[in-house]
């Protein structure tokens, strides 16, 4: 089995079968003090978002905004409903979960540790990632 995600490992196939980029889509918004944070939080939350992680050292707050409404599930995989069109976001026209692992930060791995999963259990490991 695979301990980590290269680039290259990310595939149409890989993000057919995982889209979990998708499936939680999160929202960075800077809390500058514990006012700012207390009053995002409960907007956010009166709003059905959920804090999905903070980070102390710069207050960044993460909402999970839930899943992406263009997400369309086939089966057993994902597809995009604006994928090939002009509505598509370009963030996700360059999004590759491996590569926005590789800066570094710790809540960067989110995607990479549920996509490696994934990538094991297409090439015959054991985990699905669920």
């Amino acid at each position: 089995m695979k301990a980590e995600l290269a680039c290259t490992d990310i595939t149409e196939n890989l993000c057919q079968h995982c889209a979990y980029c998708c499936l939680k889509t999160l929202l960075p918004v800077n809390a500058l003090t514990s006012q700012t944070y207390e009053y995002l939080v409960m907007v956010m939350e009166s709003r059905g978002f959920s804090v999905y992680a903070y980070d102390e050292d710069d207050g960044t707050l993460l909402f999970d905004m839930g899943a992406c409404p263009y997400l369309r599930r086939k089966g057993e995989m994902y597809g995009c409903g604006v994928h090939g069109t002009a509505a598509r976001p370009k963030k996700c026209k360059k999004f590759n979960c491996a590569a926005w692992a590789a800066v570094g930060e710790e809540d960067n791995t989110v995607f990479t540790d549920y996509a490696l999963g994934i990538y094991n259990w297409l090439n015959g490991g054991e985990s699905s990632g669920e």
